[in-house]
């Protein structure tokens, strides 16, 4: 699995008072596009925050589930691709998180299902809904929405490397 580490602070694991730890995943169908989450004019993949006790592949069951409504099977999928961000004094003062997103890839023609879907009040506030993009058009666009919400630099950045790193695995 290709790491790609971000540590401008030159922070060790010691120097962690908190670990986040993401799922996302690539799901693309036969036609070569990607699902995208759109929320607070932030385009993201599907998946979030591991929750206790719970391993990598049943939070990536349980997000896929709530946020497109597929219920997917995740005996043979491994991560390929993670990035680990340490951050200082982040999101407050004296407490430095390590994030670790885990990135997936799920290949499949199933569409979305609505009906299906259990988002949190911060998703229904933004809106949330899913979009396919074409692979050939997802960069243009994901840089387009950068000026549209303050996070969506990092987020982007983070995205482009899950799509570089996956189109590499195409070659």
């Amino acid at each position: 699995m290709k790491e790609i580490i971000h540590n401008y602070y030159n922070l060790n694991d010691k120097d962690m008072n908190n670990v986040v730890t993401r799922v996302k995943v690539l799901m693309v169908n036969s036609k070569q596009e990607l699902l995208l989450g759109y929320s607070h004019k932030t385009y993201q993949f599907p998946g979030g925050h591991l929750e206790k006790n719970e391993s990598l592949e049943e939070c990536l069951k349980r997000e896929i589930l709530e946020e497109t409504g597929i219920k997917i099977d995740t005996t043979n999928i491994q991560p390929f691709f993670l990035i680990k961000r340490y951050t200082k004094d982040y999101p407050n003062v004296n407490e430095n998180t390590l994030y670790l997103i885990y990135y997936y890839v799920i290949k499949m023609d199933e569409k979305y299902i609505l009906e299906n879907t259990n988002y949190t009040m911060d998703e229904m506030d933004g809106n949330f809904s899913l979009v396919y993009v074409n692979i050939n058009d997802i960069e243009d666009l994901l840089i387009e929405s950068i000026p549209y919400n303050k996070v969506n630099k990092v987020i982007t950045e983070e995205m482009l490397l899950a799509i570089n790193e996956y189109k590499k695995l195409l070659l």
